[in-house]
Formats: C-alpha cells, sequence, structure tokens
C-alpha cells in the first residue's frame, strides 16, 4: 500500500530507507531494520525506474512497512522534507545500501535526555586527499555525524530546519572568503593536477582558519554536517556517539550505491556490480530471502 506523506499516522521512533533504483540493497536494510529495531519502518521511493515501487508493493505482502512515493532532489533537501512532514519523537535515517548487524544502538538510554539531539556515529574533521576530491589535499571536511545510521531527535532537528540549517551538503569557497565569487572562480583550478599537488601560498594570508590550524581552500559539509554543527555548537546541545571507523560492529555500510547509480563518474562510490553477489548473499543466509525467486527472474 502506498501513503501520502500526510496519511501516515503518528510515530514513536521510525527508520526511514530512501530507495532509488537500488531495489535489492534495500530490500537488505529493510529486513535488518525489522530484524534489529523495533521501529516502524517506512521506504520513500524516489526511484525513475516504476518496476521500484511496484516491487516494494510486493514486498510488503512479506514483510510489514510503510511506503510512500516521492520525486528524486538531492538527499539532503529530501531528508529537510522527512524531518518537517513526519510526525514522529524520533526518526533513524538508515541508508539503503546499509545493514544493521546488531539490536544494540549506542546512546539510546541518553537520547531521553534534554541535551541530546542524537546518537550513533560522527565523522571528525580533517583535510581531505585527492582519492576523496579533486584537490582534497587542501580541502577540509567538516565535523558531522555519520548519516547512513543516525538516530535523531525531531524536535532538535525541526528547530534547526527552522533557523535557516539544511541537511544538503555544499562547500564553502575559502581562499577569499571576503570575495565568494573569485574564491568560487579559484576553485575550478583544480581540474588542472599541478594545482591538486601544489597550494598557491600566497592565498593563505586571506583564507579563515578551519578547526585549530587548518586553512584550506574549500570547506565541505557534507550531507547533515549543517545541522549536526548548529545543534552541536551553537545550540550546546549532545550527540552521544564514537567515530565513524568504528561503525563496522553495528552496521554494514556498501558506501554510496546510489549516487554511483545517479553518477557513473563518481569515483568515491560503490557500483551495485561489485557489491551485488555480497548483498543475495546475505539476504539468502541471513534472512533466508532468495531475492531473484521473489522477482520471477532467473539467477
Amino acid at each position: 500500500m502506498i501513503y501520502q506523506i500526510d496519511e501516515l499516522p503518528v510515530f514513536s521512533t521510525i527508520t526511514v530507507i530512501i530507495n532509488v533504483d537500488t531495489c535489492m540493497v534495500t530490500t537488505l536494510a529493510i529486513f535488518s531494520a525489522k530484524r534489529y529495531t523495533s521501529d516502524d519502518v517506512l521506504v520513500l521511493d524516489c526511484s525513475k525506474d516504476k518496476n521500484e515501487i511496484e516491487y516494494l508493493e510486493k514486498l510488503q505482502t512479506k514483510e510489514k512497512f510503510y511506503l510512500c512515493k516521492l520525486p528524486l532532489q538531492i538527499h539532503g533537501k529530501t531528508i529537510d522534507f522527512l524531518f518537517r512532514a513526519l510526525k514522529a519523537d524520533y526518526i533513524r535515517l538508515l541508508d539503503s545500501d546499509a545493514e544493521l548487524l546488531s539490536s544494540n544502538w549506542i546512546g539510546t538510554d541518553l537520547l531521553g535526555k534534554g541535551s541530546v539531539f542524537g546518537c550513533g556515529f560522527f565523522h571528525e574533521p580533517h583535510m581531505m586527499d585527492n582519492k576523496a576530491m579533486r584537490g582534497g589535499k587542501f580541502h577540509f571536511y567538516q565535523e558531522r555525524m555519520y548519516i547512513p545510521c543516525v538516530l535523531l531527535k525531531t524536535k532538535f532537528v525541526k528547530q534547526a530546519l527552522e533557523a535557516g540549517k539544511t541537511f544538503a551538503a555544499k562547500k564553502v569557497y575559502n581562499d577569499f572568503p571576503r570575495l565568494p565569487l573569485l574564491s568560487h572562480l579559484l576553485y575550478f583550478r583544480f581540474a588542472f593536477r599541478f594545482f591538486q599537488n601544489h597550494d598557491v601560498r600566497l592565498f593563505r594570508i586571506f583564507r579563515h582558519t578551519y578547526g585549530e590550524y587548518f586553512k584550506p581552500s574549500m570547506v565541505y559539509y557534507d550531507t547533515g554536517a549543517e545541522i549536526y554543527l548548529y545543534l552541536k555548537y551553537q545550540k550546546g546541545l549532545d550527540f552521544i556517539g564514537y567515530p565513524m571507523k568504528y561503525h563496522n560492529s553495528y552496521f554494514s555500510h556498501y558506501h554510496g550505491i546510489t549516487r554511483k547509480i545517479l553518477n557513473k563518474k563518481d569515483f568515491n562510490a560503490t557500483s551495485y556490480d561489485d557489491v551485488g553477489r555480497i548483498v543475495y548473499h546475505r539476504l539468502c543466509s541471513e534472512y533466508h530471502f532468495d531475492f531473484f525467486d521473489f522477482v520471477g527472474v532467473a539467477k
């Protein structure tokens, strides 16, 4: 059954999974959420292929979850919409290419405290590298909550949204902070290999400092960073969690399958073909679900 967002009931805690043409990995995320949480589960289908929503409707006959259809837009903007539209005390964001591995979750015993806005894992701030982004060794990655799986208190996130903050990723160009257009134009130099490996030291005089001593050319706010920084540092609230490098005991993440589908040139994302066999095996061995048999496709 497909719902409109405003038709959904009031939830205590809901896990939200966004599907964009990745129905097999989304199935693994759904099954893991149903096994390891007591949450209601909502799947938002933003796929271009109409077969995806038809498959998910069929899957509802096997596993109970709510299903809505939304147009595809920037990932962070979809999350903004969710927090404004859903009637829930807590929302757990679970990437479609993530699989929960445990019913234990960091900080859930503290989430009810008045000063806590979320719990999960966090990305520590750091200088990037050329593998993550061209010219990355001169770019700064802002601290953020690790969005592939995070549990958030809705009322505080809504406060951040009302203050004009967003989950959407963004870049802040820092060569000449007082001249943002010029800084943006200078960023295009990183299309050339020389500038990917050599800084223009003169620009460091004009750059703002991030962290305690970094003077990057560009600052990258990944999905959720702006919300996290606002709630933690401007509102003085708490996020309970561990650095994201320890997440593998709690959930697996296949890293950017949706991004690869939407942009085949994204070299910092995983191809569906690379993990399809692993996901299929996990569905069969852990959940006794044969995806290809269910959809009626020969293996």
